[in-house]
């Protein structure tokens, strides 16, 4: 938990590069077990702790452009 606080800034950083990278048929919910895996799986590569065990979403808005 100190370590997801005091990384705020660079896991913000990470999920809004990651997502702008996504396409809306890379993130529809066929594909959402994926999109967690691959979030957590990276998030742990940046943590020292590699304590993320699980990746939850409590709304997930995909908007095609």
């Amino acid at each position: 938990e100190n370590e997801l606080n005091a990384r705020q800034a660079q896991i913000r950083d990470f999920l809004r590069n990651y997502f702008s990278t996504k396409k809306a048929d890379d993130l529809g919910p066929a594909r959402e077990r994926r999109v967690k895996e691959e979030l957590r799986e990276r998030l742990n590569d940046i943590m020292r702790s590699k304590g993320i065990r699980d990746i939850l979403f409590e709304k997930l808005d995909v908007v095609e452009m």
